[in-house]
């Protein structure tokens, strides 16, 4: 698979951002979110672009399999 042109992410935020001004999360709730920076996740994929001046044939399912490698990852 090659590499994507632009790849657009969002870092994790930290508990304080998320819970200014009002408290949203503590230690009680969202152990599992993504969004946490204290959960310890990686940064989240917002999107990937691939630019190819032409759509052939042969590249239809390589856009599939990209898709489904981008979800797997």
């Amino acid at each position: 698979m090659d590499a994507p042109d632009v790849v657009i992410y969002r870092e994790t935020v930290s508990d304080e951002n998320i819970n200014h001004p009002t408290k949203v999360v503590d230690d009680s709730v969202g152990n599992l979110t993504d969004i946490r920076a204290k959960n310890g996740g990686l940064p989240i994929l917002h999107d990937s672009v691939s630019a190819k001046w032409t759509m052939r044939s042969d590249r239809a399912q390589n856009s599939r399999t990209e898709a489904l490698s981008l979800i797997r990852n």
